[in-house]
């Protein structure tokens, strides 16, 4: 039984700026499942359209052609829908940061200053802390950002670029954050970003787009075959499991002079038995799941 719930979809998504189509058919569903949000990343090279994306998704752009359904209430009564965090999110630059999220929790009026100083901690701000916004490094603005986004606990949260300006131990902290609000707090998650291994590490799903089409998913719960990974003796041993793929119609790619990888339906133990009754010398077996960056080299052959 699927107990997932919808939060969000686009449907047939086009998007055309005067002559220039920018989306070309975008179908997206983003769901929470037993009361934990789903994370979807998106990725893709400059100009494949993911902020043109989240700006839709954010209601801020409307769509040329498609169906886009969105979150009208976030967790909290009379709370957003939505929250989002741009790549560069505006404030009150003399004001501290508590003042400027005060300033804006006044126009729901449905979280307490006690609960804004609380989403303050949890980005790793000081509350308390008076220094004017315009005094804030670009790291500080983009935790602030954060905390503006998810203060009023909405129900779908949209991140555009959410490291730029952060260190390491930073984006730590926010993987750490992003993890938390989808799990415990049940909040959807969709983010663009150009860090792959970071995108690979949190997200529950990836989209990778080019040219304005999402040209592939990757589902960490896919059950999409894996390859096995054999290293053999010799390059005779090599020329043996080349005459055994094509006698036993098995895929096999050639990783370096005496390891190749195997697509195959076969359970390994027969597989890697049916080797060695073919004569092949094996000195290793392994599997290996392509990483998101070798996916994504592969499939945009270098147009990174």
């Amino acid at each position: 039984m699927d107990n997932s719930m919808l939060v969000a979809s686009v449907k047939g998504l086009i998007k055309d700026y005067g002559r220039s189509r920018i989306l070309k058919d975008i179908n997206i569903d983003i769901r929470s499942l037993n009361s934990s949000g789903e994370i979807i990343g998106c990725v893709g090279p400059n100009g494949a359209g993911k902020t043109t994306l989240l700006k839709i998704l954010a209601g801020i752009v409307s769509p040329t052609v498609g169906k886009v359904t969105l979150p009208e209430e976030g967790l909290i009564d009379g709370s957003p829908g939505i929250g989002m965090v741009l790549e560069s999110a505006p404030f009150v630059e003399y004001l501290s940061g508590y003042k400027n999220l005060e300033l804006l929790g006044f126009i729901k009026n449905v979280v307490t200053g006690a609960q804004i100083k609380e989403t303050i901690l949890r980005v790793g701000l000081n509350p308390d802390d008076k220094k004017k916004v315009k005094h804030y490094s670009y790291g500080m603005r983009q935790r602030l950002a954060l905390a503006q986004a998810i203060m009023e606990k909405p129900r779908l949260l949209l991140l555009d670029e959410p490291t730029n300006g952060l260190d390491a131990q930073a984006i730590i902290e926010l993987r750490d954050i992003i993890t938390s609000l989808a799990k415990e707090d049940g909040t959807a998650i969709f983010l663009a970003s150009h860090l792959l291994t970071e995108v690979e590490k949190v997200c529950d799903k990836v989209l990778l787009m080019k040219n304005g089409r999402i040209v592939k998913t990757f589902d960490k719960n896919s059950s999409e075959q894996v390859p096995v990974v054999v290293e053999v003796s010799s390059d005779l041993d090599m020329e043996r499991l080349d005459r055994w793929s094509k006698e036993n119609l098995h895929i096999i790619n050639i990783l370096t002079a005496k390891k190749v990888s195997i697509m195959s339906n076969v359970a390994t133990p027969y597989l890697i038995e049916s080797l060695v009754n073919f004569g092949v010398k094996i000195e290793g077996v392994g599997r290996k799941t392509p990483s998101l960056e070798e996916e994504f080299i592969s499939l945009l052959g270098g147009d990174v």
